[in-house]
């Protein structure tokens, strides 16, 4: 049993582009600091420190990987036998939102014939939110890492806003496992660990360079050649079986986020700086999602009532109140 004369021991890795603030992040939680002068990652950073979760005492070693992609030769070495990772992207740059599918993809790439079950814990980090404009929305980040099975935090390494429940996430899922893979659909690595070393060879020697900044959707379809092709009924009714499960699972997580948020932006998924056109934008994608009448998951006539009630008060103070603190 792990105690504290003998912990139990987890390995963490970050990953996400070059300048989104994993490094900072790593040290706001480690050290209770905030260091302002960027010095970009080379290659890969490693430290180690005790923590403890839920009764139980953490033995942790961090791998802080560089999101440069000049340095894949040296991080695909530190993907293996990893308990969870953070996903970490910057809401002021929506390249590295993007850029997101391209580090799951990576994870897959290293893991690929882990079962499901065996996967890592990923946590997907929207950072330097104390920093305007945002290119990125609260409501954007939130959909995305829901309709991948993802839990989705907003932080500040900056102000500390969110770094300690990030962390504490992703270390509560690493050692309840259940309460994590209970939000995965079974099928969702099916294809990972069909790709050979050449394919393997081939993708990378192009995707570190030219198709780093490659469209979303292209590297998606990139991504997927050379994989077995099943059949058309069969493909067809695990999409169907998919789809079905992340608009359940969307529901689900919109009307949790709901009720948890700090203040009426974050419930609508706006900035600070929006305007009345986007509030009413936000509402309406949410009203659709959550009205009554489409929605039968527990707790949604509550949460709808909940965001009428947030777009009347944004609209009319217009200007709000800070979502977070600095």
């Amino acid at each position: 049993m792990p105690g504290e004369n003998n912990p139990r021991k987890i390995k963490v890795i970050s990953m996400g582009d070059e300048d989104t603030g994993k490094s900072c992040l790593i040290k706001r939680f480690c050290e209770k600091r905030f260091v302002s002068k960027y010095s970009p990652t080379i290659g890969i950073d490693y430290g180690v420190f005790r923590t403890k979760v839920s009764n139980t005492d953490l033995r942790v070693d961090i791998f802080d990987m560089s999101g440069n992609p000049a340095f894949y030769d040296v991080r695909n070495e530190f993907y293996k036998d990893v308990d969870g990772a953070i996903l970490v992207f910057d809401v002021t740059k929506r390249t590295s939102f993007g850029n997101l599918i391209r580090w799951v993809q990576e994870l897959h790439f290293e893991l690929g014939g882990l079962k499901s079950t065996s996967f890592p814990v990923i946590i997907v980090c929207g950072n330097k939110v104390d920093k305007l404009p945002r290119s990125i929305s609260y409501y954007d980040a939130s959909e995305w890492a829901a309709k991948h099975q993802y839990p989705y935090f907003e932080t500040s390494a900056f102000s500390g806003h969110g770094v300690l429940d990030t962390f504490n996430t992703l270390f509560e899922s690493i050692i309840n496992p259940d309460v994590y893979q209970s939000n995965i659909p079974t099928d969702k690595y099916q294809n990972c660990s069909t790709r050979t070393e050449s394919n393997h060879t081939r993708q990378y020697s192009t995707q570190n360079t030219s198709k780093f900044n490659q469209p979303l959707n292209e590297r998606i379809q990139t991504s997927v050649k050379g994989f077995p092709s099943p059949s058309t009924s069969s493909l067809s009714n695990k999409s169907s079986e998919n789809e079905s499960f992340k608009v359940k699972h969307l529901h689900i997580h919109e009307i949790n986020r709901i009720k948890n948020a700090k203040n009426d932006y974050e419930r609508l998924g706006v900035s600070i700086t929006a305007n009345s056109d986007d509030i009413q934008r936000a509402f309406r994608r949410l009203a659709f999602i959550l009205h009554p009448d489409k929605n039968d998951a527990s707790g949604s006539e509550e949460a709808f009532k909940i965001l009428v009630k947030a777009k009347n008060t944004l609209l009319s103070t217009k200007n709000g109140s800070s979502w977070f603190s600095s």
